[in-house]
């Protein structure tokens, strides 16, 4: 791996846990070395997904998709149809329906 550095790294195993070890990396056909770095590199990896700070951007908006391209949602009101849901009852339609494929929409439950 480019980049990359040799740590030396010394694991005082019972010999039952090398014996799973070495079974484990058995199954992946790769040494019992090779096997730690992968689980090794795994555990780092979902530590920094934990760690990562959280950021809004447009695919954690869910609610969004149901605003039409370019609606203000804080808009007063008109009275005609701006695509917008104007009753509780329409919000809870369109979340129902979220992700549905649109020829199935028109089906009622």
């Amino acid at each position: 791996m480019d980049g990359s550095r040799e740590l030396p790294l010394t694991l005082r195993l019972d010999d039952q846990s090398l014996e799973i070890l070495e079974n484990l990396a058995a199954t992946q056909r790769c040494s019992v070395d090779e096997y730690i770095m992968s689980l090794v590199r795994r555990a780092v990896r979902s530590e920094q997904k934990l760690r990562k700070p959280k950021t809004l951007d447009s695919h954690d908006a869910p609610l969004d998709a149901f605003l039409p391209e370019g609606a203000d949602p804080f808009a007063p009101v008109s009275h005609g149809d701006n695509g917008l849901a104007s009753t509780f009852a329409d919000v809870q339609t369109r979340m129902r329906f979220a992700g549905t494929p649109s020829i199935l929409r028109d089906i009622d439950p």
